[in-house]
């Protein structure tokens, strides 16, 4: 028996490397998490006398996932797992996987867990960053208005930590309001928040999980409009005709408002596709459903066009909220 092909010591979930095994015999394959194995199967080789895996990742994603953060400083215990494998009860190799729903080319061990490394804040905004380095120190630097730059800690990382990095606690921690921009900083690896200090009628703020199962945040500055519907069972009482057992069906459509970056979209994809959504309302967050979207992107052309979508609440008794 010879292993042509195994995981290396760190895997995205949806990239990960399946194994192939040149074998002419039958062989058992198990895999460990933890204390318990989630997996034990004979496997028979093939024509070429071999055994591959097939989307090996996909099926160890299932006991990985984020939390959303309920602090400054969250660690995100579930959202990355070392696995170890077995082939016929002899320990094999370990991978420390971590959480992807989807095919991501060329990242293997990815230190920010976004779509991007630039993005556009605002003040009042909820904005978080989750950063996959262990013991790695977190720094945020601004400029104030005068043009000093100032470093400051952060935090530092556990293994996977979600940080606030809102343009409010980066005032509270650097004294000063930054201007133009500032820098999240993980060893070598920057990731830069461009501040819109424009001031907008109402903007509304939506958190999702990104592709990693990260919680990130966009904000609409454009119009949301509501199209009121309803669910109701009509019958008759003592001759009149009445509605019974009422419920709002309504639907909201959102515009996100002026685009700065081309890579907004990035994240505005991932809210729109992700499988989690909630709405900021009034400080306490409430889920929806997005149920329809308008998402157009032109590559060949200097247009960035407002993204339009539709979203309901999860919960039909919260119509009514906005």
């Amino acid at each position: 028996m010879t292993i042509l092909q195994q995981p290396s010591a760190n895997e995205v979930a949806m990239n990960m490397t399946d194994f192939i095994i040149d074998t002419d015999s039958t062989i058992n394959f198990s895999v460990k998490y933890g204390s318990q194995t989630i997996l034990s199967e004979d496997y028979v080789p093939d024509a070429n006398w071999q055994v591959r895996t097939h989307k090996l990742g996909k099926f160890l994603a299932q006991a990985l996932w984020g939390l959303w953060p309920t602090s400054d400083d969250y660690e995100q215990d579930h959202m990355k797992g070392t696995f170890n494998f077995y082939i016929n009860g002899g320990f094999q190799c370990s991978s420390d996987v971590l959480f992807s729903c989807r095919y991501l080319k060329g990242v293997t061990n990815p230190v920010f867990l976004t779509n991007g490394n630039i993005k556009i804040t605002r003040p009042g905004v909820t904005e978080w960053l989750t950063v996959n380095a262990a013991g790695v120190n977190v720094t945020v630097s601004g400029v104030d208005e005068y043009g000093g730059l100032l470093t400051v800690p952060m935090g530092t990382v556990s293994d996977v930590t979600t940080f606030n990095v809102s343009v409010d606690r980066v005032t509270t921690l650097l004294g000063f309001t930054p201007v133009g921009e500032y820098i999240i900083k993980a060893g070598t690896v920057e990731f830069c928040y461009v501040v819109d200090h424009n001031h907008y009628a109402e903007v509304f703020q939506f958190r999702y999980r990104n592709v990693y199962d990260a919680p990130e945040t966009v904000s609409c500055v454009g119009d949301v409009k509501l199209k009121g519907a309803e669910k109701a069972s009509t019958g008759y009482l003592y001759g009149v005709e009445r509605k019974f057992d009422v419920r709002a069906n309504d639907e909201y459509t959102a515009n996100s408002g002026v685009i700065f970056l081309g890579s907004e979209y990035k994240y505005w994809h991932d809210f729109l596709n992700t499988r989690e959504a909630e709405i900021l309302i009034d400080g306490e967050w409430y889920p929806i459903i997005v149920s329809k979207q308008n998402y157009e992107r032109e590559f060949r052309k200097d247009r960035l066009k407002a993204v339009e979508f539709s979203f309901r609440f999860a919960d039909p008794d919260q119509n009514g909220l906005i």
